[in-house]
């Protein structure tokens, strides 16, 4: 499982590095009852995750979608003290720039949110691309964001992995060239991230330290 290529590390953000589906659903569910007079259904749940949600909701829902995304936005935002990490990230994050791999992040997020978020936890000067839904115009499950994160990380695909909990994540980076691995600590399946492609599905954030081939401390891999 080891790979002593990588030279670069790219996460998705959403329910991979942070903690954030559940606030997230509640914000837009929020919203969706004040504009459209009900909740979400599953159905819209499934398809929102992990895709450009603010684009989804115009395209299916025109001037009420844009109303929604609006409302959610704000409630988004105002919730962004209540988003943690997912537990022991901070560790890994920390290893992994002291073994000398370049960081990236890639979402399909907003760029606002993404970088209140990301400042609020104090690692937004630890990545060296932070790449959400503004910067470019095609979004996961198009190789653009991950090509974009290469890019600015001036990284080989074959120098790279990407670590992500949907199945968007893995084809996108898979797309690109880009060797993935699936996030089950979150809400990603791994039934689904395997059918998307994915070379292994991890179950803890430490376990990405471990395809790295780097010697590291052995209280980071409990």
């Amino acid at each position: 499982m080891q790979d002593h290529s990588i030279k670069c590390v790219l996460l998705d953000l959403d329910g991979t590095l942070i903690d954030s589906e559940d606030i997230s659903f509640r914000c837009t569910d929020t919203a969706f009852r004040q504009v459209m007079g009900r909740g979400i259904t599953s159905e819209e749940k499934t398809m929102f995750m992990g895709r450009p949600v603010s684009l989804l909701l115009k395209e299916m829902f025109g001037s009420r979608g844009e109303d929604i995304a609006l409302l959610g936005k704000s409630l988004y935002m105002r919730s962004v003290p209540e988003i943690k990490m997912f537990d022991g990230f901070m560790d890994v994050l920390m290893e992994l720039k002291r073994l000398g791999l370049k960081l990236g992040i890639v979402t399909s997020s907003r760029n606002e949110p993404v970088h209140a978020i990301l400042r609020t936890l104090h690692i937004e000067g630890i990545f060296d691309a932070v790449v959400t839904q503004e910067s470019t115009e095609k979004h996961k499950p198009e190789p653009d964001p991950v090509l974009k994160a290469l890019e600015e990380t001036v990284t080989s695909p074959k120098d790279a992995i990407l670590v992500g909990d949907q199945p968007w994540d893995i084809k996108s980076a898979s797309s690109a060239g880009v060797r993935s691995y699936g996030a089950s600590w979150g809400p990603g399946k791994e039934s689904l991230l395997r059918r998307a492609g994915a070379i292994s599905v991890l179950r803890k954030p430490s376990y990405i330290l471990r395809i790295t081939g780097a010697k590291v401390r052995k209280n980071l891999m409990e």
